[in-house]
């Protein structure tokens, strides 16, 4: 059996990775850097070496989206060697974003393709993330909660103060981002004086912190909701 796990919302990925794993749990795993293992890296891994035929599970991590075009060499080879899959090997394709379809067309039509979106009220969250907006900010914030897990959206707004204080710090041209990606970094970060944004990123890793130490007696929903009323 093949599988593909794609798209942006990687928490909900990992965990539908995790509980395949799981069902694994007593037979060979592999796995693979999709941006630097080779064809015969593939192929091997996949191939039956048990007198038994043992089940195994190959997980090939950001193998489509890095690796393969539709025009590149290796798409025809891919094509042909998915139709030889051995039925002892379980293999996933596990994708941080979301796969086109000129891609997924190599693919036969058995194969388990599940996509995992991020809610567009978590983009919105993010983008909107100034002094002036708590209002908007926290209903915003219980909108996404909804839909994504809290350690998702926590995740993405460290992302985001991240982001922002490097474009900040070093501007669009330098930052290394998509120019479209730095210039809307770039005009939110001018809300914020690099000092602020520093203090802010400071708070989320002390939130982190104690979140995984278990030393907060609050909710990383509540906490998350503090730290936007604090901007």
């Amino acid at each position: 059996m093949i599988h593909i796990y794609h798209g942006d919302q990687t928490t909900a990925s990992r965990q539908e990775l995790s509980e395949l794993k799981a069902k694994f749990s007593a037979q060979e795993v592999i796995t693979l850097d999709g941006k630097t293992v080779s064809l015969t890296e593939l192929t091997q891994a996949t191939e039956s070496t048990s007198l038994f035929n043992d089940k195994r599970l190959v997980i090939v991590e950001n193998f489509l989206s890095r690796r393969l075009t539709k025009k590149s060499s290796e798409a025809k080879v891919i094509e042909k060697w998915l139709t030889s899959i051995p039925p002892e090997t379980e293999l996933v394709f596990w994708e941080d974003k979301e796969i086109g379809k000129t891609i997924l067309s190599l693919f036969p039509s058995k194969t388990d393709r599940a996509v995992f979106k991020m809610d567009r009220s978590l983009f919105k969250l993010v983008e909107a993330i100034r002094p002036g907006k708590t209002l908007e900010l926290v209903n915003t914030l219980n909108e996404s909660l909804r839909h994504d897990p809290a350690e998702f959206v926590f995740a993405m707004c460290v992302r985001q103060f991240r982001n922002l204080i490097i474009v900040k710090n070093l501007g669009v041209a330098a930052s290394g981002m998509p120019s479209w990606q730095a210039g809307k970094l770039k005009r939110q970060a001018e809300y914020f004086s690099l000092p602020q944004l520093l203090f802010h990123y400071e708070q989320l890793l002390q939130i982190d912190d104690r979140i995984k130490r278990s030393n907060s007696p609050l909710t990383l929903e509540k906490e998350l909701e503090i730290f936007l009323l604090t901007i």
